[in-house]
């Protein structure tokens, strides 16, 4: 079964959990599409489809929730998988997942990830920078990104 990823990264984090993606489903079935350099044209030839994109300010990226609303119903006629990249723990990085994608798209889909996340000082602007030390206290680049979650998500995208 062919397979899109559909992604939105900001400093790199959704692109790189999308890359390891595609490298554990088999990169022969899975095209990755970066919705800030390219369009997605028809659905048809994919017969499951997997969205992530990473949080910021608490929010999916505008381009990616306008995407699932936009492409709802044919994304609901797919084998769906659903994930973001997120720094919260436990219970908010749930919440900030609830609030990413719409809930007729998280109730269809076969996974959900919640893939841990990164802060990349040196892919930040200078605001981005300032924000992240006043509001985590952050001074140094953190990767916790979970390529353990990624495997695990994968392996229920292929049962």
């Amino acid at each position: 079964m062919r397979t899109a990823i559909i992604y939105m990264s900001r400093h790199g984090t959704s692109a790189k959990a999308a890359r390891a993606l595609v490298k554990h489903l088999g990169p022969a079935s899975v095209r990755a599409i970066d919705l800030r350099n390219e369009q997605v044209g028809s659905l048809d030839g994919f017969g499951q489809v997997i969205l992530g994109g990473s949080i910021h300010g608490g929010k999916l990226q505008p381009q990616l929730s306008a995407f699932c609303e936009k492409r709802k119903q044919e994304l609901l006629q797919k084998s769906l998988g659903l994930y973001i990249c997120h720094m919260k723990p436990g219970q908010e990085a749930c919440d900030q997942f609830d609030r990413a994608f719409p809930e007729s798209l998280r109730k269809h889909a076969r996974a959900r990830g919640l893939f841990g996340g990164e802060f990349l000082l040196d892919r930040m602007n200078p605001f981005e920078k300032v924000l992240l030390k006043a509001t985590a206290g952050v001074e140094q680049s953190i990767c916790k990104l979970d390529m353990e979650a990624i495997a695990r998500f994968g392996n229920k995208m292929q049962h």
